[in-house]
């Protein structure tokens, strides 16, 4: 059974200046920098917040959750 969601991502053109946006205008905290992606907190929230950096013309969504479910 799933728990809860783990964490929301979101597809963005470029990471780094994402991430700094994200920072200064809305006031999130980068807490894991990894290759293409920052992993957000936001607030005293729980569930993390995720850009990676991707295609974001695709045809495809690019958001998406992720689930957590202890096996």
């Amino acid at each position: 059974m799933i728990e809860r969601i783990d964490t929301v991502c979101i597809k963005v053109m470029n990471v780094e200046e994402s991430s700094k946006w994200y920072q200064n205008i809305m006031g999130f905290k980068e807490t894991y920098k990894g290759e293409g992606y920052r992993i957000l907190s936001i607030g005293n929230s729980a569930v993390p917040f995720t850009i990676e950096e991707g295609d974001v013309m695709s045809t495809n969504n690019g958001t998406y959750p992720i689930f957590f479910q202890k096996i």
